[in-house]
């Protein structure tokens, strides 16, 4: 079983590796683990998107994957020229091999319009304790994701995400919240959960809330239990969370 202790050292495997991708590094070979990745077209060369690039994966051709799929892949890139594909458009990317994957459910971040609307997600059935939250660093488009850890390790789950549209906290940000619920779904992973939130809304709602502001920053809650009658979240120890907007 993996642990988050690991899901840490890899992220700053990946990092360490990806992050030469475009340098004169001798060794051709780079290798990603843990890396989310979408699939953007399909047919004879499959290309995904991924924090660092487009790659073509040859071998989900003949998968059960479609355009827009969140995958969560490890994989290998060899940078060299033989190693390219070229595509229509004048375009070419490196292929990718030993391309392993599991697919990743999304949900979009839901914006209260007012504080009855944000007390009402405050009172849904999202009431599974969520037992630790990471926030995986490396985001693709208006994707964030996230490792949960849960008591069970034979179920699945449901998250939200969700806005509160009133300012909280005395650092000035905005905060949202994480809450889970069970699911009917067949579980992927056996030690944490994968998800994904698109925070395209939350990102447009950021811009018209403070304008001039190219950097968002934000607080991340998440449900941990219920205790004499009332809701226990915890807090990210990163707060406040900066995102630079593109």
């Amino acid at each position: 079983m993996r642990s988050f202790i690991k899901f840490f050292i890899l992220f700053f495997i990946v990092l360490d590796f990806t992050s030469c991708m475009n340098d004169d590094n001798k060794d051709p070979y780079y290798y990603f683990y843990d890396e989310p990745a979408i699939v953007e077209l399909l047919g004879d060369s499959v290309i995904v998107r991924t924090a660092y690039g487009k790659f073509c994966v040859p071998s989900l051709k003949n998968e059960a994957v479609k355009t827009n799929d969140i995958l969560w892949s490890s994989f290998i890139v060899e940078k060299n020229d033989e190693n390219k594909v070229q595509m229509p458009g004048n375009q070419s990317y490196y292929k990718a091999t030993g391309f392993r994957y599991d697919k990743v459910d999304s949900a979009k971040v839901k914006i209260p319009a007012n504080e009855n609307e944000f007390q009402s997600y405050l009172a849904d059935d999202y009431k599974e304790k969520i037992n630790r939250a990471v926030l995986y660093k490396t985001y693709v488009d208006s994707l964030l994701f996230f490792g949960f850890e849960h008591s069970s390790s034979s179920a699945n789950f449901d998250y939200e995400l969700f806005l509160n549209p009133q300012i909280e906290s005395s650092n000035g940000h905005p905060t949202l919240y994480i809450r889970a619920r069970l699911a009917q779904q067949p579980k992927v992973y056996h030690d944490k959960t994968i998800f994904a939130f698109d925070m395209i809304d939350f990102l447009d709602y950021y811009k018209k809330t403070f304008p001039g502001k190219n950097i968002v920053q934000f607080n991340l809650k998440y449900y941990i239990e219920t205790k004499d009658g009332k809701d226990v979240y915890r807090e990210f120890l990163s707060n406040p969370l900066s995102w630079q907007l593109k």
